[in-house]
């Protein structure tokens, strides 16, 4: 069986690196759809149709791209809570242990 060895300081960067990486993937998908709006309306007629309609379903994959690291993002978060918050208890019941 396999073991991996993270540290918190490696999951922060790695959600950091992800949420910024997203949100520059956000932008630029943001900016060809507004480039394929502008070439639509440049021309008609079935090559355009098709073309948009092509677009569009890029473009769902591309928001389900976008949202399936979103919730990684946010599993790796929730993940870094839980553990910070058993780190802090295991703390507190080791600094008040009496004998």
């Amino acid at each position: 069986m396999s073991q991996y060895t993270v540290t918190i300081q490696q999951i922060t960067s790695a959600i950091d690196t992800l949420t910024q990486l997203n949100s520059e993937f956000k932008t630029a998908t943001s900016n060809l759809e507004t480039t394929e709006g502008q070439l639509c309306s440049m021309w008609e007629g079935e090559a355009r149709d098709t073309f948009d309609a092509a677009f569009k379903k890029d473009k769902t994959q591309m928001d389900n791209f976008y949202n399936a690291i979103q919730q990684y993002i946010n599993v790796l978060t929730q993940a870094k809570e839980k553990y910070l918050a058993a780190e802090q208890a295991n703390t507190e019941t080791a600094s008040t242990r009496n004998y």
